[in-house]
């Protein structure tokens, strides 16, 4: 991102609401950047920079765990939100 180098766009909820991820002092400034402009800001309350490059050193744990776990059709019954079934 530019004058953030360890920032990754998280997500983009909309016009007005998107997420960084990332080290945390660049995220400190984007903040302080954008409460400047009068713009809300908020912090999520996470244990990792989800969705941004500093997961990668990580990704090989998560693969070695997930090639462990044996994968199921669902049991539990579930109601959908979008046709009610």
């Amino acid at each position: 991102c530019g004058a953030f180098p360890d920032i990754d766009l998280a997500a983009v909820n909309g016009p007005a609401a998107v997420v960084v991820s990332g080290a945390e002092e660049e995220i400190v400034r984007i903040a302080d950047l954008a409460s400047e402009r009068g713009w809300k800001t908020s912090r999520l309350r996470t244990s990792h920079a989800f969705h941004s490059r500093l997961m990668e050193p990580m990704l090989a744990e998560f693969r070695a765990v997930v090639s462990g776990l044996a994968f199921h059709d669902p049991v539990l019954p579930a109601v959908s939100t979008v046709t009610g079934e």
